[in-house]
């Protein structure tokens, strides 16, 4: 009796396992179809000449792509494409291709199955033979009685009289302004618009003090809020969290500057360094950005490059489930929703 009760634990082992290989795969195709990743690709230029842009988006494993492109000098042109078939566009799509080939094909069909092939002549019809008609065996009518013609006239009854309906009144006339009437009609209009100018800095004055009393009730709030610098930097890494994943994941920059002031360019170019390790948190060869500054010729600015990287929705759960068990985020929520 043990052995088998050992042998159905086992089966019951083996089938629970399944079910939740089925359960997993079914809830990783869900994730894939429910949840796929956007793909991009940005590829630009800007020269003294000319400049360009060109953006694509995919998405639904390429089946969904979007395209952007503009060049200087011209207007931007976008198009949607789906299945290889384009749906949507900035330009005219041409219409009715599919049913021109169904119709050329239906055609060569029905000629034989070659555009070249000779249809058949169509039959004549052969005259049909008339059958005999049957014999008349309708009754003759009766025969008419004949009226005496006489020269007295025939009465007719009399008409209804029709009653005139009343001419439509003709529109009056509407009188011509004069000179005086113009003259009025301008300088209210003057006075009106010279009205509403003059309560223009009333307005804005109004809608500055309210904006300060909102910003000082703000302050206050923030002033009665408990444990700020914690707060603060629970907020940076959420935002961290949520910027991460949308950066490029390889990209390829250079970029080539100068103002007419050196100073002003090199000062431009130590805030570059002290922000590189930000930018670029770890340079490898699919990851690069370069930054060339220019000294003595004057104003310049030249750049090229492309990035391209792909997130789904899923990659922002993770920093949404580490702000939500931060308590300092549930209490910031609490708090915003206690003030609102």
């Amino acid at each position: 009796m043990g052995a088998i009760l050992a042998i159905l634990g086992v089966i019951l082992k083996i089938i629970a396992w399944i079910l939740l290989g089925l359960l997993g795969l079914i809830i990783l195709v869900s994730l894939l179809i429910l949840l796929p990743s956007l793909r991009y690709y940005i590829e630009g230029a800007k020269t003294e000449e000319d400049a360009h842009i060109t953006a694509r988006l995919s998405f639904f494993l390429h089946l969904i792509r979007v395209k952007f492109s503009w060049q200087k000098g011209s207007e931007v042109v976008w198009d949607v494409t789906l299945a290889h078939r384009k749906i949507a566009a900035s330009y005219p799509l041409p219409q009715g291709k599919d049913k021109r080939k169904k119709h050329r094909q239906r055609r060569k069909h029905d000629e034989g199955g070659h555009p070249s092939a000779v249809p058949a002549e169509p039959e004549q019809p052969q005259p049909k033979q008339e059958a005999p008609s049957p014999p008349d065996t309708t009754p003759a009518p009766p025969p008419r009685r004949l009226v005496p013609v006489t020269d007295k006239p025939v009465s007719e009854p009399p008409r209804p009289e029709k009653k005139q309906q009343p001419l439509p009144a003709a529109p009056e006339k509407r009188r011509s302004k004069g000179l005086a009437g113009k003259l009025k009609a301008a300088w209210r209009r003057l006075v009106a618009w010279i009205q509403k100018l003059l309560a223009i800095p009333k307005k804005l004055k109004e809608k500055w003090d309210h904006l300060r009393e909102e910003a000082e009730k703000l302050r206050d709030r923030w002033n009665e809020y408990p444990q700020k610098r914690e707060t603060v930097a629970a907020v940076k890494e959420l935002a961290i969290g949520l910027i991460r994943p949308v950066l490029p994941r390889a990209f390829r920059v250079h970029v080539r500057f100068g103002f007419n002031d050196p100073a002003n360019t090199g000062k431009a170019l130590g805030y570059y360094y002290a922000l590189y390790p930000l930018l670029v948190p770890k340079e490898t060869k699919r990851r690069k950005l370069e930054v060339e500054a220019e000294f003595e010729n004057g104003p310049v600015l030249e750049a090229n490059g492309w990035m391209r990287g792909h997130f789904a929705l899923i990659s922002f759960v993770p920093a949404v489930i580490r702000a939500l068990r931060n308590a300092h985020i549930r209490r910031l929520i609490r708090f915003i929703r206690a003030k609102l």
